[in-house]
């Protein structure tokens, strides 16, 4: 990866750059996206935009550096899962974690269909710690799990 974070989390470019190359569709090549932003994960953030898993702006230079929280990498994953892959929303499992009950219906969605499709564990304690960055280990097992 260009300008790898050395460091335990992943960034939010880092990830999008991930999930984009996992999901994009095999007709289409990396060198037709543009970018409306200067940076190197600029064409990967317009390609989530396109497909509408990333809502316009709301990824730009103020944060695309920053690390990413778990509950945006199961919003990011669900919805290239759904919109990308095409795949249809599976809420088979319920969302039995005691520190979830503030996130909104959406998130709480999102995080019903990455739990029920495996992409996504919680801890051993009953938590999914939404609000915790993503590790790379995380970042890793859930795009594997992803792609296959």
């Amino acid at each position: 990866m260009e300008h790898l974070n050395r460091g335990g989390t992943i960034t939010n470019a880092e990830f999008i750059k991930l999930v984009a190359v996992a999901a994009l569709p095999a007709w289409m090549d990396m060198d037709d996206a543009e970018s409306n932003i200067e940076h190197w994960a600029g064409k990967y953030v317009w390609i989530l935009e396109r497909y509408g898993v990333l809502s316009s702006g709301s990824i730009n230079l103020s944060n695309i550096d920053k690390p990413i929280t778990r509950i945006e990498m199961a919003r990011i994953i669900t919805k290239a899962d759904l919109l990308m892959k095409g795949n249809d929303l599976c809420t088979d499992e319920k969302v039995k974690f005691n520190d979830v009950l503030s996130l909104n219906n959406d998130d709480l969605l999102f995080l019903r269909h990455a739990c029920s499709k495996g992409l996504i564990n919680g801890y051993t304690d009953g938590t999914f710690k939404p609000y915790d960055n993503m590790t790379r280990a995380e970042a890793a097992t859930m795009i594997y799990r992803f792609t296959v």
